[in-house]
């Protein structure tokens, strides 16, 4: 992105959102720029990361009540900066690099960006969610490297017990929300394959936001928000007695859950008695932990109303 935009223009936008005063030539740092050799401090990246969080208008950090408030201007499009969003807040783009369920993952949408410069001098991470924007910075005060601590082992799990405690939300809740999608945007689902597989051959989907029109059109089989999916719970099976063995380890105290869904979607939400259990793919089994008495199992989309027959087990 910055190759195509320029070095030059890339520099001078950085320095125009307050990110740099520097006064050193653009082509010092080049491409680097990209990855985080552009010199500068929290203050500035959050007042940077707050703009995208505000579909793109800068404001500006306020330090004490009463501090005049300078006036907003726009340093990108609302489109721009909402796509941004969505990149950042899908847990599956940060595959295979962050693992699932892990410091950058939350029960709620949040935008998320990590960093970490050479030599672990620096650990940082941004975040915000559809009502606050934290960040941290994690180093030593002489500049030394620290031991191996990156941003998503360390800042990043300073920023989610922030957010958390901020939304008020426990960690294994689960909140139907999102982050605003652009104007005129829409649904569709895009191969997960490599570029070159056949649409017909397709056999995993990721769900994306693209312009409406002939670019979401020409997705392979595309999907509207509002395509019914029917869902299915296959395991345990409705009206099963189940005994527990009281001799078993723990770990193996369990029942494995499998469900199945058409056509197939990428997420779906476990339900245990009315209460988020898990999210995970459809063709991936998960394991329950037995617990006495009668129990209520069924799945659901994430960020949708759909859910499944409801299937009755009781345990003893």
């Amino acid at each position: 992105m910055l190759t195509r935009l320029g070095i030059g223009q890339g520099f001078d936008l950085f320095r125009a959102m307050g990110l740099h005063a520097l006064d050193a030539a653009p082509d010092s740092l080049g491409l680097g720029m990209a990855i985080g050799a552009l010199p500068t401090s929290l203050d500035r990246l959050a007042d940077a990361y707050a703009a995208l969080a505000d579909d793109g208008m800068q404001r500006g950090l306020r330090w004490y009540r009463g501090q005049p408030e300078a006036p907003p201007r726009r340093v990108f499009t609302i489109a721009a900066a909402r796509e941004v969003g969505l990149f950042l807040s899908d847990p599956l783009a940060r595959l295979p690099g962050f693992a699932r369920y892990g410091s950058t993952e939350y029960p709620f949408p949040v935008a998320v960006k990590t960093g970490t410069s050479q030599g672990f001098r620096d650990a940082w991470t941004v975040a915000w969610s559809s009502g606050f924007v934290v960040g941290a910075w994690i180093g030593r005060s002489d500049a030394g490297p620290m031991a191996g601590l990156g941003g998503a082992d360390s800042a990043a799990e300073l920023v989610r017990t922030i957010l958390l405690a901020l939304h008020r939300t426990g960690a294994g809740e689960l909140t139907d929300a999102s982050l605003a999608v652009p104007e005129g945007y829409v649904a569709a689902p895009v191969c997960a394959g490599p570029a070159e597989t056949p649409e017909d051959r397709c056999g995993r989907t990721l769900l994306t936001w693209l312009p409406g029109g002939d670019q979401a059109r020409s997705a392979p089989e595309a999907q509207q928000t509002d395509t019914p999916v029917r869902l299915a719970v296959v395991a345990p099976e409705a009206g099963s007695r189940i005994w527990r063995n009281p001799e078993s380890p723990a770990a193996a105290d369990g029942i494995v859950l499998r469900a199945t869904t058409t056509p197939h979607v990428p997420q779906i939400v476990w339900y245990v008695d009315g209460a988020p259990f898990a999210l995970t793919d459809p063709d991936r089994p998960i394991t329950w932990r037995l617990s006495t008495g009668d129990h209520r199992f069924q799945i659901g989309l994430p960020l949708r109303p759909e859910r499944s027959k409801p299937v009755l087990v009781t345990v003893r």
